[in-house]
C-alpha cells in the first residue's frame, strides 16, 4: 500500500511499503473524478527513498481499465467475500 508519486501510460511510481510479491493488484484513485485505474501489475524496481521514510517502487501496468469508484471497490471486495 502506498501513495502515487507519478503516473504514466506504462505504470506508476509508488511511495510506501513494498508488497511481498512482485505481482500486484493496482488500484489508483483518480480524484477529483471519483474514478479508479485498476489492473494487475508487477514491480520492476524498488529503492530506498532518502527524502522520506519508506521505499519508492516502480510498477509496470501493461493492461488496466478506468472504472467508477463503486465498481472498482465492489470488484476488489468480491474475492474477500467468497
Amino acid at each position: 500500500m502506498g501513495t502515487t508519486v507519478s503516473l504514466s501510460t506504462y505504470g506508476a511510481v509508488i511511495h510506501g511499503d513494498v508488497p511481498v510479491s512482485d505481482d500486484v493488484v493496482v488500484t489508483i484513485s483518480l480524484r477529483p473524478s471519483s474514478g479508479y485505474l485498476t489492473g494487475w501489475g508487477r514491480i520492476v524496481r524498488a529503492e530506498k527513498d532518502h527524502s522520506q521514510a519508506g521505499v519508492k517502487f516502480v510498477i509496470a501496468v501493461p493492461r488496466y481499465r478506468l472504472e467508477r469508484q463503486s465498481l472498482a471497490m465492489a470488484r476488489l471486495d468480491a474475492p474477500a467475500q467468497g
